[in-house]
């Protein structure tokens, strides 16, 4: 489930009891549907949680605290309804209506008169300068205090931390990552909000925030990278509320392939190319805004969210655009930039082969069993097609035969394909206590095997002794 924007003008307001009622009975809905829509194994919240606050609008603090405490109670409701409380299944960034305006002013103070330096533009005012120009006063600004001014999403940053407190999401001052698919799709959210605040809406991404992802993802064996952020990238050259499509072509570069946002109130679908020399592409979807009002829609757009089904291979995914259609009930939308589809079809080529990821794997797995972290091992080979007779399978069996899982064993073995399969399934079977199961073990595998009499011998003489120590 891809949701944006839920932010609630109070002229045009929604429940949160009500948007769940709606979201819940519209996954009953669309899996009534042809094609059927399978429910969400996760969520992802392309930002703009709360409406914010005006510059100087009267009790502005506890409305932001009261607009986060909806937002958390919202989120919290989503995963344990969708993703029966997993929280780190839920992906969530911020957007610029998050941004604590009143806060960042009192970070700056005006540009004296005269103190401007000659040529002064407003394109001194980018995401990583200290001036900002207000156009309602005609003068620039200064940015004097960057901690308070980093304060300025203080109460997303809490929400962020209570939320996954306990979780495995990993933590990082430029990003977050969650592990999606038993580790086979990293979902990195993004802040596309350097900068932005009170006097400039660009949106950009820190400058070492993709570059350190990368890094961390570099020796990982995930097969598809989706990044997350909240801007769009596209709109009017007056507006300055959009992020550069060079930060796309940077994510394409780094080998992600799946881009979602917010920010334009209205779904959409396209694909971005580089050439690096050969052609990469990375399919980037918006998702309209879920809570916003009419005022903040576009002209012939209703509330919206999207539901994306990833194909099992992860080089494709079909966008199903869900829109209000009568009173508060989503539907499929039948929107005119789709040629009046209800879904779109987007493909890619990941940078990464289903062989490079298992050999990652192994390697991954015998340096922990080498190193003596047995659990570790055995997470990590679970996520491997664990061949009979194969070098992973092996591991395996040394991995649970340090641990003395007696049972994981006997299941991992219930078909051997060599001796030593055959000798390791025996044991644990009659360690595990089931001496006639031991034996009926033996009596079905060893002649496929071709075991040798004198091991047939060995075997039988293991249960044997095994019954007589029970």
């Amino acid at each position: 489930m891809h949701i944006s924007d839920l932010h609630r003008p109070a002229t045009d307001p929604i429940s949160n009891t009500e948007l769940l009622s709606a979201l819940i009975a519209d996954r009953e809905r669309g899996r009534r549907e042809d094609p059927a829509i399978a429910a969400p194994d996760a969520i992802i919240v392309t930002g703009d949680l709360v409406q914010g606050a005006r510059l100087g609008e009267a009790d502005h603090e506890a409305k932001l605290d009261s607009q986060y405490e909806v937002a958390a109670e919202l989120l919290v409701s989503l995963a344990e309804e969708f993703l029966d409380g997993d929280r780190a299944r839920l992906v969530m960034v911020a957007g610029n209506h998050d941004v604590d305006w009143n806060c960042a002013l009192t970070a700056m103070q005006p540009v004296p008169d005269g103190e401007l330096e000659p040529g002064f533009s407003t394109a001194m005012c980018g995401p990583n300068d200290l001036l900002r120009w207000s156009w309602l006063e005609r003068r620039a600004y200064r940015i004097v205090d960057p901690a308070q001014y980093q304060r300025r999403l203080a109460r997303f940053d809490d929400l962020v931390n209570r939320f996954y407190a306990g979780t495995e999401v990993t933590m990082d001052p430029l990003y977050r990552m969650h592990a999606l698919l038993d580790e086979r799709i990293a979902v990195v959210a993004f802040s596309s909000l350097v900068g932005n605040d009170c006097f400039a809406f660009h949106g950009a991404i820190a400058q070492d925030a993709l570059g350190k992802a990368h890094l961390a993802l570099e020796h990982t064996p995930y097969e598809l990278r989706v990044a997350a952020w909240h801007h769009s990238v596209e709109g009017e050259p007056a507006a300055g509320d959009y992020m550069s499509v060079s930060t796309v072509h940077r994510l394409i570069g780094k080998g992600f392939r799946l881009g979602l946002h917010g920010h334009q109130h209205q779904a959409g679908t396209q694909s971005r190319y580089v050439y690096l020399p050969e052609e990469e592409k990375m399919a980037v979807v918006s998702a309209g805004s879920l809570c916003a009002g009419a005022r903040g829609l576009p002209i012939g757009v209703n509330r919206q969210y999207n539901l994306i089904e990833i194909a099992d291979d992860l080089c494709s995914a079909r966008v199903h655009v869900r829109e209000v259609a009568a009173a508060t009930n989503f539907a499929p939308a039948r929107r005119p930039d789709m040629g009046f589809a209800t879904f779109a079809d987007l493909r890619w080529t990941l940078p990464f082969s289903s062989e490079q990821r298992d050999e990652s794997l192994t390697l991954e797995a015998e340096r922990a069993l080498a190193e003596g972290h047995y659990t570790e091992a055995e997470r990590i080979l679970r996520r491997l097609t664990r061949a009979p007779g194969g070098y992973a399978r092996s591991l395996m069996v040394a991995t649970l035969t340090e641990q003395s899982a007696w049972d994981r064993l006997a299941d991992e073995l219930t078909d051997p394909h060599t001796i030593a399969e055959l000798v390791a399934g025996i044991g644990a079977i009659a360690k595990s206590g089931a001496h006639e199961k031991a034996e009926r073990y033996l009596e079905a595998h060893h002649a496929r095997l071709a075991a040798p009499g004198p091991t047939v011998r060995e075997l039988e003489a293991l249960i044997a002794a095994a019954r007589g120590l029970a």
